[in-house]
């Protein structure tokens, strides 16, 4: 090959480099404003009045209506749906990550004759898809009474995030040293103190895993919460926002409003915590 050619099939090289460089940056760019996008469209129009939203909803707002937070906050009760949300959100993530946590020891350390049939049982619950089980569950809490009570969500939050965080918790007690347990307890420590002051603080990116995964998808949910709420006492924030829409005509700024509050705590999580979820992610997947 001589010189020239050399030279050509270099810059031609470069330039297939640059290409798909620039290629593969415009597609994740496409994405990012697919998936920020709402997300923008969502605020601006949560300042607007519903007259200016419903003559032209991709414009700017004249002015800053903040007045539309206000009333989703007080005149639609979202303030009341949202500690209502809060609440049960924390009392479902402390029941799955305690529920899960000891599970996971005995699955991990302990040898049973069903221990594989156990396992197997809990964790075909990341199989089953959520709305395949909302007929069931409502023919099963309205026959057992448990319709519209302060405790009933948190039932069916607990069960759908037990699965997977037994799964997760089990790769990392199973891939901790045994021997580590029984120094601790040959030093004197009980097996409640070995589980609380040896296992429990390496299990640290499972729980931070667990806890923001269980807490987006509780916080997200509206189909159950749907199914079995129906006194306003005990509503969450995404049933709260179906006040917003009647019959006659629709607040679609304050519901937008209302929407960027429930969002709020979402991205304020994500944001704080998406290192330690991904690194929980790959320890976990790499124990597993």
């Amino acid at each position: 090959m001589s010189s020239n050619n050399k030279i050509i099939f270099i810059n031609t090289k470069v330039i297939f480099h640059k290409f798909t460089r620039l290629l593969a940056y415009s597609v994740v760019l496409f994405f990012i404003v697919i998936d920020i996008y709402p997300l923008i469209f969502m605020v601006f129009s949560s300042f607007k009045t519903n007259s200016e939203f419903l003559s032209n909803m991709i414009a700017l707002p004249n002015a800053l209506h903040f007045e539309n937070y206000t009333n989703a906050w007080r005149v639609a009760k979202i303030g009341r749906f949202f500690v209502n949300s809060v609440y049960i959100t924390s009392v479902s993530i402390i029941l799955v990550l305690t529920l899960s946590f000891f599970a996971s020891y005995i699955f991990a350390r302990q040898k049973f004759r069903i221990r594989g049939l156990l396992y197997t049982y809990f964790i075909m619950g990341m199989l089953i898809p959520m709305h395949a089980i909302l007929v069931p569950l409502f023919l099963l809490f309205s026959k057992l009474n448990l319709i519209n009570k302060w405790y009933t969500l948190f039932l069916p939050y607990t069960a759908i995030g037990l699965p997977y965080a037994i799964y997760l918790f089990e790769s990392f007690i199973k891939a901790i040293p045994a021997e580590i347990e029984e120094s601790a307890v040959i030093d004197g420590a009980n097996n409640l103190q070995t589980l609380a002051g040896i296992l429990l603080p390496m299990c640290k990116p499972a729980i931070v895993s667990v806890t923001i995964l269980v807490f987006i998808n509780i916080w997200n949910d509206f189909a159950i919460a749907l199914v079995l709420i129906r006194d306003n006492s005990f509503k969450t924030i995404q049933l709260g926002l179906t006040n917003f829409i009647g019959q006659m005509a629709t607040q679609y700024t304050q519901l937008m409003a209302a929407l960027f509050i429930t969002t709020v705590p979402v991205l304020i999580t994500y944001f704080i915590f998406q290192d330690k979820l991904t690194k929980g992610m790959i320890a976990g997947a790499l124990k597993g």
